[in-house]
């Protein structure tokens, strides 16, 4: 079993909560570590994400990536929904990228029939 420091965590307590998961999360005996927040919640940050650089970040901390936390499903539409379906999707690329194995995302319950709807896309 892996156990695994989230950068979640450190929200709140840090102006950036990536960094202080890498600063960390060693120093508290973590070896492996997931990204949230700022850096994977939107599509937009998503497209973004540089996962050569992040990687990299990573590793010098003498850590390994486990997964990313991308957009949930949800919207107020069936565009906004397919927007983060399709994120979701990439995040699962930027995720082997990173030598992660999982990505963990959610539906929202008001629009269940659009979110399976988006799934396939994923």
């Amino acid at each position: 079993m892996l156990l695994s420091c989230a950068s979640v965590c450190y929200r709140g307590y840090a102006e950036d909560e990536v960094n202080a998961m890498l600063e960390h999360a060693p120093k508290a005996g973590f070896k492996y570590v997931d990204i949230h927040g700022p850096m994977t919640w939107s599509p937009q940050a998503i497209d973004s994400l540089d996962t050569k650089s992040l990687r990299k970040r990573i590793e010098d901390a003498g850590l390994k990536c486990t997964g990313l936390y991308p957009p949930g499903f949800g919207g107020a539409n069936s565009e906004q929904i397919e927007t983060h379906a399709k994120a979701i999707a990439k995040a699962t690329k930027l995720c082997a990228e990173l030598g992660g194995i999982h990505v963990v995302s959610q539906a929202q319950e008001a629009e269940k029939t659009l979110t399976y709807q988006a799934l396939s896309h994923v």
